[in-house]
């Protein structure tokens, strides 16, 4: 398998990875965000919506953004991949151009 081939198989992997890793995080935004349009109050702690009481935010933890930190990196790789992938292919296009005529050249 060629080079930039694998590079983009790979940052297609990576770029999924990250959303696996950024998911949990983004639907637990999105619900807080649901449940406070509403008028609610998030229950962190039982991960529901409460109209009847009152309920204050966890504070954030390192442990808790590692996730994030992690999708994070790997998004940046699987992009760092496929750039690598793209100047790949074009250098490959450009050799295979640059061949071809060479031997049209010595051809004549």
């Amino acid at each position: 398998m060629k080079a930039h081939r694998v590079l983009l198989l790979l940052g297609f992997f990576l770029i999924a990875s990250s959303a696996v890793s950024f998911w949990p995080k983004a639907s637990q935004f999105f619900a807080v965000d649901s449940c406070l349009d509403s008028g609610g109050s998030y229950n962190y702690q039982e991960s529901k919506c409460d109209f009847m009481q009152s309920h204050k935010p966890p504070v954030q933890l390192a442990a808790q953004s590692s996730p994030s930190l992690i999708g994070l990196v790997l998004s940046a790789a699987g992009f760092l991949c496929l750039l690598l992938s793209l100047r790949a292919s074009r250098s490959v296009r450009s050799n295979q151009a640059f061949n071809a005529t060479a031997r049209k050249r010595a051809a004549r």
